[in-house]
């Protein structure tokens, strides 16, 4: 079999490269830099087999970059990563002795994850997939890329909570799907990202599920909006939750 793993990357040139290095010295395949239209163009390193460089001409944020990058790979497997994160090495390892054995009868392989502090570098917690709460950080999985195209791939509009967007139309697809006990995902956390920033794309995130996914539950998502949009302090993103809200409600009663 053989394994893609696409890198979404936008002004972090130097990171995005390390983490490609890193995964090529770990035979992990193909890997993939999405440049999404940084201020400075990236620029290609030593040319080395496996890695390979596109650049969009307008920023497009993380779903169509990724989108961008199964465009261009013919591997039978996906993986998507952030610039600032990680995999295990013991991944490539299980794929290969797993490869014929099992895998072609499969859409979708969850893992998991350790979450690790940015400045010290030490694990602080482990998070396993299960039938109950499958991972949805990107890097804690693996989707064939056959099922991922069937999908549709990523929604382009959402620049956030894409992975667990996809991976509920992966379920309900009916993803045969496998569930593998160790994690393969190095999660930094204790980047400079403000909260409000957060809260709001978050929220964005909510206004999107209540206008274009009728399997989400409604009430929960608004919940989570609304808290969001008071964290980030704007009561017109409140208005258009409640507003998306109760437009789909009403068209759900006239169906």
């Amino acid at each position: 079999m053989s394994l893609a793993v696409i890198i979404a990357s936008c002004n972090r040139e130097e990171r995005a490269f390390a983490t490609a290095q890193s995964l090529l010295d770990a035979e992990m395949g193909e890997v993939i830099i999405i440049d999404d239209d940084s201020l400075v163009p990236y620029q290609s390193r030593n040319s080395q087999a496996g890695l390979k460089l596109f650049r969009l001409p307008v920023n497009s944020g993380p779903s169509a970059a990724r989108n961008h990058g199964v465009r261009n790979s013919h591997a039978e497997w996906l993986i998507f990563l952030d610039d600032d994160d990680s995999l295990e090495p013991c991944l490539i390892d299980w794929i290969r002795a797993h490869a014929n054995t099992g895998l072609n009868d499969l859409d979708l392989v969850h893992f998991g994850h350790k979450t690790v502090d940015q400045n010290t570098k030490a694990s602080s917690a482990i998070t396993l997939s299960s039938n109950e709460q499958p991972t949805v950080l990107a890097g804690s999985w693996m989707m064939r890329r056959a099922f991922f195209l069937n999908l549709g791939g990523y929604e382009d509009r959402l620049r956030y909570s894409e992975n667990s967007d996809l991976i509920e139309r992966a379920a309900l697809a009916g993803a045969r799907t496998l569930h593998a006990g160790f994690p393969t995902l190095c999660y930094t956390v204790g980047r400079p990202k403000r909260r409000e920033e957060m809260a709001a794309r978050r929220a964005e995130a909510c206004v999107f599920y209540l206008r274009n996914r009728s399997h989400c539950n409604r009430n929960q998502t608004l919940k989570i909006g609304l808290m969001n949009s008071w964290w980030d302090k704007n009561p017109l993103l409140a208005f258009r939750l409640v507003a998306a809200f109760f437009a789909t409600r009403r068209d759900a009663n006239h169906v």
